[in-house]
């Protein structure tokens, strides 16, 4: 088996995707419990830091300790040829705690993704300003101050 962890998690292949799953909402004590142990106990700046937060658009800590669970899991199942990751750091981490013979090969962000990521940023822009000029441009309804009005916002937030 090939565990390619750069793929996103739904590309995983089907018996290490199913473990991973599994480990995904089965390991959120025992993650909270390893950060308890290792956070500074009376630091707030800690416990709003990046690093603690399970949320995956900013840390990929908690993907990382369901990865090695996972691994652990499917090794005694499955054997295991390779295992493609995302950066030396997450390398050195398999190779440390989970001892496996098998090759690890870091695959670095090419060319071509930089590349979609700059357009993926100029799309946007591109949006964003033709919403702007379209709003600039369009007609304005004037409020009659003699109405009385409640004004509610709404806020996307964490």
């Amino acid at each position: 088996m090939i565990i390619d962890t750069t793929k996103h998690i739904s590309r995983y292949e089907k018996i290490f995707r199913e473990i991973y799953f599994k480990n995904y909402s089965s390991l959120r004590i025992k993650f909270c419990k390893w950060l308890d142990n290792i956070g500074f106990k009376n630091n707030l700046d800690w416990w709003i830091s990046i690093p603690t937060s399970r949320n995956p658009n900013y840390s990929n800590l908690f993907h990382y300790f369901c990865v090695i669970e996972s691994i652990k899991e499917v090794k005694k199942k499955v054997k295991i040829e390779k295992i493609i990751v995302s950066s030396n750091d997450f390398a050195n981490l398999i190779k440390k705690n989970l001892k496996l013979k098998v090759t690890i090969i870091v695959k670095t962000k090419s060319v071509f993704f930089l590349l979609e990521n700059f357009f993926i940023i100029f799309k946007n822009l591109t949006f964003y300003t033709i919403i702007y000029l379209f709003s600039k441009l369009s007609l304005k309804k004037k409020i009659s101050d003699k109405k009385k009005l409640v004004l509610i916002d709404n806020f996307f937030n964490d």
